[in-house]
């Protein structure tokens, strides 16, 4: 007979005191533990039917029992069914109208939102390198230039974010891919990556790691960077006379020399000398600035187009 005693002592002992670890050991149990839920929730024809329970505002939940004297409070007279927090979760994913799942609303009232549940969901797909497996580590092959955009685009709207690598991991017969995220706050955003993530790919095909873990850490030092945050030297450079224009995208700054328009320098240097003065003071700028720090790729473009005028 299921009893959830370990989860229950966990959710009462954060409600007295709440704790950074007892809540992380909480979210671990709920991920193991099995429940009671309503049999009506399955029916036939490829249809599912919740029987949901909606509090005073108006807002709907999905409810689980962690033991038998905790369902029949609200189900005397029906019979349950046994699933873990997982089929639950897949259950709601795509009923829009459900806040989230509530365990034993009528005594222990445990709520977890629909965030509390994406929580849930990031927590089985970041990956936990095992000690003395058999793993083999590599770069991926044959995937999109456009999967990779996507997830810079992805990456843009979180700017803890400093860089992600994208890796395949092999442990005995399966394979992943491995996304590799360097921030400080990394469980808060796998959890806001995640349903971005879902859009993309499917979530059992791929891992999340932070990079601070030690294995993965050693083995990054050598591979490419998928994404690198852009630090903010737009006004810096823009604002130099020294410099004509620039470009900025993702890990490269492109500077562009108008070979046109030289005026800026000694009038009495030929074209060619000019020109080598100003590649110069170009090459000057980077290095006294620091740029060479911020971007992956420093590109000095040359633009010799010039403008035909016509006689008549």
């Amino acid at each position: 007979m299921i009893q959830n005693t370990e989860l229950l002592n966990l959710i009462n002992k954060l409600r007295n005191l709440y704790n950074k670890n007892t809540e992380s050991e909480l979210y671990t149990k709920l991920q193991l533990s099995t429940f009671l839920c309503p049999l009506s929730v399955f029916i036939d024809n490829n249809r599912i039917k919740i029987d949901m329970i909606t509090e005073k505002k108006g807002n709907s939940y999905f409810s689980l029992y962690t033991d038998y004297d905790s369902f029949k409070i609200d189900y005397p007279n029906s019979n349950y069914t046994e699933l873990n927090i997982q089929t639950a979760i897949d259950i709601i994913n795509n009923q829009k109208n459900i806040s989230g799942i509530v365990i034993n609303p009528n005594s222990t009232n445990l709520i977890l939102s629909r965030e509390n549940i994406n929580y849930i969901n990031t927590l089985r797909f970041e990956m936990t390198i095992p000690k003395n497996e058999n793993i083999e580590i590599s770069l991926p092959k044959n995937y999109s230039k456009i999967l990779t955009q996507k997830f810079i685009d992805f990456f843009k709207n979180f700017p803890t974010i400093e860089k992600a690598y994208l890796l395949k991991i092999k442990i005995k017969d399966e394979e992943k891919l491995l996304l590799v995220v360097e921030a400080p706050d990394f469980q808060d955003i796998i959890s806001k990556l995640y349903l971005d993530i879902n859009q993309i790919l499917s979530n059992d095909t791929i891992y999340f790691v932070d990079s601070n873990n030690k294995t993965i850490s050693e083995i990054i030092k050598n591979c490419p960077i998928l994404y690198k945050k852009s630090e903010n030297v737009i006004e810096t450079v823009e604002t130099n006379s020294i410099i004509d224009s620039t470009i900025i995208t993702d890990n490269c700054l492109e500077l562009l020399i108008d070979a046109n328009n030289l005026n800026d320098l000694d009038v009495n240097q030929n074209y060619d000398i000019k020109l080598k003065t100003k590649i110069n003071n170009y090459i000057h700028f980077i290095k006294t600035k620091g740029i060479c720090n911020k971007f992956e790729r420093i590109i000095i473009n040359i633009n010799f187009k010039k403008i035909l005028q016509m006689k008549y």
